[in-house]
């Protein structure tokens, strides 16, 4: 699998809602926090946390 490949998976993880990086890290094959920060930053221009705030899931306050 290539780089863009895992980073697309990463990024969809965030996306779902993931809520450990290294979770992510590891399910994307990108092997750890560091590496995905790095790629992202690279090819996004966002760290993962950015992302999250910016793509992931809302939080729904509705009782």
């Amino acid at each position: 699998m290539a780089h863009r490949e895992r980073l697309a998976l990463a990024c969809r993880l965030i996306e779902r809602g993931e809520s450990r990086f290294e979770t992510v890290a590891r399910h994307s094959g990108l092997g750890s926090v560091t590496n995905v920060r790095a790629l992202m930053r690279r090819r996004i221009g966002l760290t993962p946390l950015e992302y999250r705030h910016r793509f992931g899931p809302g939080i729904d306050l509705t009782p």
